[in-house]
């Protein structure tokens, strides 16, 4: 059999909507909040579009007027910090689309937020929003091909992120694992089940049966698709302690990327 490469990873995250149009939709979220206080006096009748926002909007995000409220992170800043509750049901007029690179722990842990009150403590309303997700699945895609150079990718659990590098392993005939270089520990454990995963399949098991197997430290990318509002929730969740490491590495940096858009998105979170 051919070598197989193992590449130790840490978890990552890259946000698939453009900063840009981030911008555009909180200038939309702005534009209905005057709507809906009767301040907005720009319509969209012989107006250009521009992913739905008013074309003035979206070429003057900085410097439009958005009724007597100001410029529109001004008033979506406002509406987000309104106290003893925000007013923060305006910021579902978005979605943004994030790539995740995490263990399979950590996917279960991103998917709960499937519908999710925005305090789960002091309820003002019983809306509750959707996140939309697509995984990786384990049914449909072949763990270790072993084609040519195979490469799997682990993710480092977090007391192993020194061990974090690339690492060349040998699988024979009989599916005995062997190394070169040092290695760590845990991590032949973790090759020799993906061993026993190719052996399951020379035994002609299905792989819907074979991924019961899988350790979950295996990798899966993660898409998901969520409203200002909903990523604020998750980022009060997981970015911070008590939440796993793993999460809240991940978080932390999509509260990054949201700062980038525009910090009272994240402001106070």
């Amino acid at each position: 059999m051919p070598d197989i490469k193992v590449r130790v990873v840490n978890p990552k995250v890259w946000m698939l909507t453009p900063v840009e149009v981030g911008k555009i939709q909180l200038a939309t979220c702005a534009y209905f909040a005057g709507l809906s206080h009767g301040k907005t006096t720009a319509g969209f009748d012989g107006g250009n579009f521009y992913v739905g926002c008013p074309d003035d909007l979206a070429k003057n995000f900085d410097k439009e007027e958005v009724g007597t409220y100001g410029h529109a992170e001004a008033l979506v800043g406002k509406l987000l910090s309104m106290k003893p509750y925000p007013h923060d049901s305006i910021a579902e007029h978005s979605a943004l689309s994030f790539l995740i690179r995490c263990s399979r722990i950590g996917s279960h842990e991103i998917v709960r937020h499937r519908h999710t009150d925005q305090d789960q403590f002091d309820v003002v309303d019983s809306d509750l929003e959707n996140v939309a997700y697509t995984q990786q699945s384990t049914r449909y895609v072949e763990e270790c091909k072993f084609k040519g150079e195979s490469i799997v990718e682990i993710v480092a659990p977090p007391d192993m992120r020194d061990d974090i590098g690339e690492y060349q392993f040998s699988i024979d005939e009989n599916y005995e694992v062997s190394w070169d270089d040092e290695v760590p520990n845990w991590l032949i454990d973790v090759v020799e089940n993906l061993a026993r995963y190719k052996k399951y399949q020379a035994d002609g098991i299905k792989r819907e049966s074979r991924r019961y197997f899988l350790q979950h430290l295996t990798v899966v990318y993660l898409g998901f698709t969520a409203s200002f509002r909903e990523v604020r929730q998750m980022i009060k969740l997981r970015a911070y302690p008590p939440a796993a490491p793993e999460m809240q590495e991940l978080f932390i940096n999509v509260r990054r990327m949201m700062e980038q858009i525009s910090p009272v998105l994240v402001e106070g979170i």
